[in-house]
């Protein structure tokens, strides 16, 4: 018996589609390829999303962080200057190995409950090298 008996004729498109489909199926196997790594040397002065100001090492950066939020909490009240300032909540979590995972999933999780709220600050904390 043939593959022509077998398979029932279908039109030109569906034939198309399906290969599409296959060929789309097999290229979302493939990821975009990874960045380079910030240099150890610029690691202290790089910008996460060329933000300034966003970065602080806890152990040289303190007396800049607490520049930073004095200046912040300035712009708030000259943008609101007749209402208290809203309440602000603050994050922090852990960044490294297994509970890394756990703070990310927690944190699609809270999304996805539509119940977390808008974070004034997020700290990390990273152990090791």
């Amino acid at each position: 018996m043939t593959a022509a008996l077998l398979w029932p004729k279908r039109p030109r498109f569906c034939r198309t589609g399906a290969m599409l489909l296959l060929l789309g199926a097999a290229g979302a196997c493939a990821g975009p390829p990874r960045l380079a790594a910030v240099p150890a040397a610029i690691t202290e002065r790089a910008q996460p999303l060329g933000i300034p100001n966003s970065r602080f090492w806890a152990d040289t950066g303190g007396s800049a962080m607490v520049r930073e939020a004095k200046a912040a909490l300035a712009r708030e009240w000259v943008a609101n200057p007749h209402d208290a300032l809203a309440p602000a909540s603050y994050l922090g979590i852990s960044g490294g190995s297994d509970n890394g995972a756990f703070g990310a999933g927690l944190l699609v999780g809270w999304t996805e409950a539509a119940t977390r709220p808008e974070f004034k600050l997020v700290a990390e904390s990273v152990r090791g090298p």
